[in-house]
């Protein structure tokens, strides 16, 4: 998994990019497949979610288009987060180790995803 660096900002939302090396073994026939990922975190109405979206390698942009969407939706689907106090702050390098753990779940996911196609496609 390759990180980039944080394409989208603003208090209540963090987005980056990776680019997810899988490689599949199944029956003696292997396939190495490269994704492309965006991950979304959102601050709304106090409670913070992960969005996920992957495609392609190719479809980097596509990715972050959809993921900027789902955001704008999400937020205007909720109230709005509770406004900082000088004492608390929403600390995003905890959020991005979070994030980076969340991508490798969403990552072995895939790759399980891909195992299980690969298996479908052998056995047709």
């Amino acid at each position: 998994m390759i990180p980039l660096e944080p394409h989208y900002q603003s208090e209540n939302s963090l987005a980056y990019s990776t680019y997810i090396n899988y490689g599949v073994t199944a029956n003696n026939e292997s396939e190495d497949v490269i994704v492309a990922a965006t991950a979304t975190f959102l601050n709304t109405s106090g409670v913070v979610l992960f969005l996920y979206s992957c495609a392609s390698q190719d479809d980097l942009e596509w990715t972050r288009n959809a993921s900027q969407d789902w955001t704008e939706s999400v937020i205007e689907s909720n109230h709005q987060p509770p406004a900082k106090s000088p004492d608390r702050g929403f600390d995003w390098d905890k959020v991005m180790e979070k994030g980076l753990v969340g991508a490798v779940v969403g990552g072995l996911f895939a790759l399980l995803a891909g195992a299980a196609s690969l298996f479908k496609r052998k056995k047709s």
